[in-house]
């Protein structure tokens, strides 16, 4: 588990179990709820037909997906990760490991810039708005955890963060429901909206985390939605 990008599930909302492809900003537009990954790529493969009127370019997101997943696999190791952050805590040798993987996130960035230059082609003006913002609290996000070579995701690891994040799914989830609905098209465009729509999702996400045993876990999440809140230029 990417710790860094478990945590930022809960400013985007809903991260499903689906592959990477049904994650591809533009596949919320398209009826693939009762579809199979092959129904699924057939559904995009025709959106980019008909978006750029040329049949060659959902292989080359395919080729790209691939790029980004050596990149990924040779940057970040999930199995490695969980193996170094079990042996550290112990010895409260947490910062260590993620100030390790800290630095390589420039590289990780550069790498889903790449993979996204394949998918945008194939996406409206609109989409391509709600991905570019999605890509800022990302970003956002990293900075945020990355500070000081990730001391706060090492706090929030050694605090039972991501067992206070584990028994509150469902809760979670259900804060994401009410806030985006059951089938959500897109993240709102208006900033009004959007800010409105983070604040929304913060205040429910960080009263169910309150209730685990340690405050730490809500603490940070909730310094992290004030943290893009604050770069979003919200209102406080």
């Amino acid at each position: 588990m990417n710790y860094a990008l478990y945590i930022s599930i809960f400013i985007i909302g809903y991260v499903n179990s689906n592959p990477i492809l049904n994650q591809i900003p533009g596949l919320s537009n398209l009826p693939i709820s009762n579809l199979s990954q092959e129904g699924i790529e057939t559904a995009f493969r025709d959106k980019c037909k008909n978006q750029t009127n040329d049949d060659t370019q959902f292989d080359k997101i395919l080729q790209g997906k691939t790029a980004f997943e050596n990149c990924s696999t040779g940057l970040l190791n999930f199995t490695t990760l969980q193996d170094e952050i079990e042996a550290a805590k112990p010895t409260g040798n947490l910062d260590e490991v993620f100030a390790k993987y800290c630095r390589r996130v420039p590289t990780l960035i550069n790498c889903a810039k790449e993979f996204y230059k394949t998918v945008k082609p194939c996406l409206s003006e609109t989409e391509q708005d709600s991905a570019k913002l999605a890509a800022n609290i990302t970003q956002s996000m990293y900075d945020f955890l990355c500070y000081r070579d990730g001391d706060r995701i090492a706090m929030f690891i050694a605090e039972g963060g991501v067992e206070c994040v584990q028994s509150k799914q469902t809760e979670i989830q259900n804060c994401a429901k009410s806030v985006f609905g059951e089938n959500p098209q897109s993240f709102p465009t208006e900033k009004e909206k959007q800010c409105k729509t983070v604040q929304d999702l913060q205040t429910c996400v960080v009263n169910d985390l309150e209730k685990c045993s340690e405050p730490t876990p809500a603490n940070i999440i909730d310094a992290l939605f004030k943290y893009v809140r604050r770069l979003a230029k919200c209102p406080k």
